[in-house]
């Protein structure tokens, strides 16, 4: 299954589409963005009496899996073959 990347105006592109470039400033933006945490919020339920939330803070390698970061190292590597 190939990863969509979601820009910050809601725009989807397959990774795998994504210029070189501008996939080494999403690389470089997640490892940042891992380094100073990264909220996750997760939720549920199917009616009133029994919704949940919570939100809590990650890092390092943790925060690299909830950003997808392997999605798009592996599709650098793979350019670079």
């Amino acid at each position: 299954m190939e990863h969509i990347h979601i820009d910050k105006n809601g725009k989807e592109t397959k990774v795998s589409e994504l210029e070189t470039e501008y996939l080494k400033n999403i690389i470089r933006y997640i490892e940042r963005r891992a380094s100073l945490g990264v909220a996750v919020q997760d939720g549920g339920g199917t009616c009133h009496e029994d919704f949940w939330y919570d939100e809590y803070l990650v890092f390092g390698d943790e925060a690299l899996e909830k950003l997808n970061y392997r999605a798009y190292t592996d599709e650098l590597f793979s350019r670079n073959k």
